[in-house]
């Protein structure tokens, strides 16, 4: 945090004007149901550059930051589902997976701008579309946990170029 920091200090999140960081400290799958426009920081959904999810998450909301400016994302350590839309349509173009996560729902990722993306082992399922429509979309590394890929996963990633399995993974 700088010197000049403004910060917006709420329960379950703080957000640091001058940085752009948002600091996400609660949050389950359900946590905003009627979409982003319904979650406390859409006031900042064109200045958040990146958001960092504290250890005391385990989910990603379903549709949470979707269509926001989000340019980076550091997965907390507990965090075992990423939801459904979470960052549909956002300019999200780097993302830390940490080893917890299990779960990367429906279209969590469609149309993103990702260019590289490694997965971590514990990694056991994502479903249909989640990374539909990536236009930028070069690289993905799977792990070997991988068990489940859903259909058009990965639809309309013109440009991928590089998809590699982890050893010992069933999949092909």
């Amino acid at each position: 945090m700088t010197a000049n920091a403004k910060l917006d200090v709420q329960e379950s999140y703080y957000y640091d004007t001058v940085t752009g960081v948002l600091t996400i400290k609660k949050m389950n799958l359900d946590s905003y149901p009627l979409g982003v426009a319904t979650t406390p920081w859409y006031t900042y959904r064109n200045s958040i550059q990146k958001v960092v999810f504290a250890d005391t998450v385990t989910e990603i909301s379903r549709h949470a930051f979707k269509n926001m400016s989000v340019k980076e994302v550091v997965v907390g350590k507990n965090i075992t589902t990423i939801g459904k839309n979470a960052f549909q349509d956002s300019s999200l173009e780097t993302i830390t997976f940490s080893d917890s996560v299990t779960l990367i729902e429906e279209s969590a990722f469609d149309g993103c701008n990702l260019k590289n993306v490694t997965f971590n082992e514990g990694l056991k399922t994502i479903e249909k579309k989640a990374f539909n429509e990536i236009e930028t979309l070069q690289s993905v590394k799977f792990p070997s946990t991988l068990t489940s890929i859903g259909e058009k996963a990965f639809h309309n990633c013109d440009v991928l170029k590089s998809v590699e399995f982890g050893e010992g993974s069933g999949l092909t």
